[in-house]
C-alpha cells in the first residue's frame, strides 16, 4: 500500500485541468500552474501524515501565481512597485518549487520504506482536561502582550516556545476530528485563541485559521472517494475558516493595518491586550463600508498582500546586470546563523536587515521600519549562484525539509506526532522567508518541538487519559465509529471509575 495514494491521481486529473485553464485564457504558464499545483500536493501528501507540506507548497504557490493572474485577468498588476520580466519570475517560481516539493518526496520516500509500521494507535480520552490545558496556556495572551526585542538568539527561542503551545490546541482538534464528539471544543479554543491574535501588529489572526484548516483536511483522505468522509461537520468547519480568514484579511486590508500600525508606532495604544482587541474592533467597524461598497479595491489590496513575486522578478533582472553575484555569501550567513550561536560566538557580526538585501539585489529603495520587506529564499539562492544554482539550492533546501519532517517522525511520541510536524513546518511557510533566518528557524524547530514532546509526553499520557486503540482501518470514519467500543487503557494508566 503506498503512502503517497493521491500523486496518480492527483497529476492526471491535474494536467486534464491544466489544459483545459490553458486553452481558456491561451497562457500555457496559467495552466502549467494548474499542472504543478496538483504534481505537488500529490506527491507530498502523505497517507499517515496532518497534509501540512501540501498546505505550505499550496500557500507558496498562491504567493507565486496570484499576482500573475490577476493582472492577465484585469490588466491591472497589484503592487505598488512595477515587476521585472514578470513571465520569468512566474516560470522559475514554479519550477523552483517542484523541486522543492520532490526534494521532500525523495526524503520521505526513503523513509517510508525504513519506517516500522505502527498496529496501535494512541489517543486523548479525557478532552475534557486537554481543553483546559489549552485555555490555560493561551489565558496569558489575555493579561499582557508577549512582545520580545527581535534579533537575539534568545528571543528567538522564547518566540518558537511560545508557538509550541499550538501542539495541544492541534492535538485537541486532532482528537475531537477524530472521535466525533465534543466538536463545541474546536469552536471555543479556536475563538479563545483567536481573539487576542486581532490585537498583533501583523496579521497573526490568519495562523490559528490555517491551523484549523490543516486538522479538518487531515480526515478527508480525497483518495478513497467515498463521500462518507466528507461530513458536514468537517464542511463547516473549512468553510467557516475560510470564510473568517477572508472577512478579517479584507477588513485588514481595508484600512485596519495601517491604522492599527499607526496607533502602534506613535505609542497610542498601550501594551495591554484588551486595549489592542478594543481598538481593532473599532478600526474594523470604521472599515466594514468599505469592505461592503468597495470590495474590488479591496481585493486588489489583498492579492498585492498575498502575491510575493515582485521583488524575485526584480532580482532576475538586476543581477548580475547591475549587482555581481554573490558567489555563496548568503549562505555561509545563513549556516554561520545558525550554527554560530552569539552567546558562544560573541564576535559574530550581525545579520543585515531583509530591507538591506532588498536594496541591493532587487535594486528597490525599500526602507527600515517595523516591518522590514525580503525578497524571499528563492531570489536569495538566485542572488547567490545564478538561475541554476538557485535550482540546485531549492531541491536541497526541498531535501532539509524532507529530513526535519522524518525526524520529527521518527523521535516525537506518536500521539504527538502530528501536532508536532504542523507547528514546525508552519515555521517557514511563506515564500518570502528569508533562508538566511529560517535554516536557524527550521532547525531550532525540530530541535524544540523533538525535546518538549518528549519532556511532555509523560505528564500528558498521565493526565489525559492516553489509551491505546487497534487500528482496524485506516479510514477517519471507520475510526470513529470504532473508538469508543474499542479503547482499551494502557497498563501503567489509572482510568477514572465510571459512574
Amino acid at each position: 500500500m503506498s503512502s503517497y495514494p493521491l500523486a496518480t491521481r492527483a497529476f492526471t486529473w491535474g494536467s486534464l485541468a491544466g489544459l483545459v485553464v490553458a486553452l481558456a485564457t491561451s497562457s500555457v504558464l496559467s495552466g502549467g500552474a494548474i499542472v504543478v499545483l496538483a504534481l505537488m500536493v500529490g506527491i507530498t501528501w502523505r497517507r499517515d501524515e496532518a497534509p501540512v507540506v501540501p498546505f505550505l507548497l499550496s500557500y507558496q504557490w498562491l504567493q507565486v501565481v496570484s499576482g500573475y493572474v490577476y493582472f492577465q485577468a484585469t490588466g491591472i498588476y497589484p503592487d505598488s512597485y512595477d515587476p521585472g520580466d514578470l513571465d520569468l519570475a512566474v516560470t522559475l517560481g514554479l519550477v523552483g518549487l517542484t523541486l522543492l516539493a520532490l526534494g521532500i518526496r525523495a526524503v520521505g520516500s526513503f523513509a517510508a520504506r525504513h519506517e516500522r509500521r505502527v498496529d496501535t494507535q494512541l489517543h486523548v480520552d479525557n478532552l475534557q482536561a486537554l481543553l483546559i490545558l489549552v485555555l490555560g496556556l493561551y489565558a496569558v495572551d489575555y493579561v499582557r502582550v508577549l512582545a520580545f526585542a527581535p534579533g537575539g538568539s534568545f528571543s528567538v527561542i522564547i518566540d518558537r516556545l511560545l508557538q509550541l503551545r499550538q501542539i495541544p490546541l492541534l492535538l485537541l482538534w486532532f482528537e475531537v476530528v477524530r472521535q466525533n464528539r465534543h466538536r463545541s471544543y474546536v469552536w471555543i479554543t479556536l475563538t479563545w485563541v483567536l481573539i487576542p491574535q486581532l490585537g498583533s501588529y501583523f496579521s497573526d489572526f490568519k495562523t490559528p485559521l490555517f491551523l484549523l484548516m490543516i486538522a479538518s483536511a487531515f480526515f478527508w483522505e480525497p483518495w478513497n472517494a467515498r463521500r462518507d468522509d466528507i461530513t458536514w461537520h468537517g464542511l463547516a468547519r473549512v468553510a467557516g475558516a475560510l470564510a473568517a480568514g477572508l472577512f478579517l484579511a479584507m477588513l485588514w486590508q481595508a484600512g485596519v493595518k495601517r491604522d492599527m500600525r499607526e496607533a502602534y508606532d506613535y505609542g497610542a495604544v498601550g501594551s495591554s491586550p484588551i486595549e489592542r482587541i478594543t481598538l481593532f474592533v473599532d478600526r474594523a467597524e470604521s472599515a466594514l463600508p468599505t469592505v461592503l461598497h468597495s470590495p474590488g479595491t479591496v481585493i486588489e489590496g489583498l492579492v498585492s498582500r498575498v502575491s510575493y513575486v515582485t521583488f524575485f522578478s526584480r532580482v532576475l533582472e538586476h543581477v548580475p546586470a547591475r549587482e555581481p553575484h554573490a558567489r555563496g555569501e548568503l549562505l555561509t550567513m545563513a549556516f554561520s546563523n545558525a550554527f554560530m550561536p552569539r552567546f558562544l560566538f560573541p564576535e559574530k557580526r550581525g545579520l543585515p536587515s531583509d530591507s538591506y538585501y532588498t536594496r541591493r539585489f532587487a535594486g528597490v529603495l525599500v526602507t527600515e521600519g517595523n516591518t522590514s520587506i525580503s525578497i524571499g529564499y528563492m531570489a536569495e539562492f538566485y542572488a547567490d549562484w545564478g538561475t541554476t544554482g538557485m535550482l540546485i539550492s531549492t531541491f536541497g533546501y526541498g531535501l532539509l525539509m524532507g529530513l526535519a519532517v522524518w525526524v520529527i517522525r521518527a523521535q516525537t511520541p506518536r500521539f504527538l506526532t502530528n501536532p508536532a510536524l504542523v507547528v514546525t513546518m508552519l515555521a517557514v511557510l511563506p515564500f518570502e522567508h528569508q533562508f538566511i533566518k529560517s535554516l536557524a528557524t527550521l532547525l531550532l524547530s525540530v530541535v524544540l518541538a523533538t525535546v518538549m514532546t518528549r519532556l511532555g509526553a509523560p505528564l500528558l499520557m498521565r493526565h489525559l487519559d492516553v489509551v491505546r486503540a487497534p487500528r482496524a482501518s485506516l479510514r477517519p470514519s471507520d475510526r470513529r465509529a470504532s473508538l469508543r467500543p474499542t479503547l482499551r487503557p494502557m497498563p501503567h494508566i489509572r482510568r477514572p471509575a465510571e459512574h
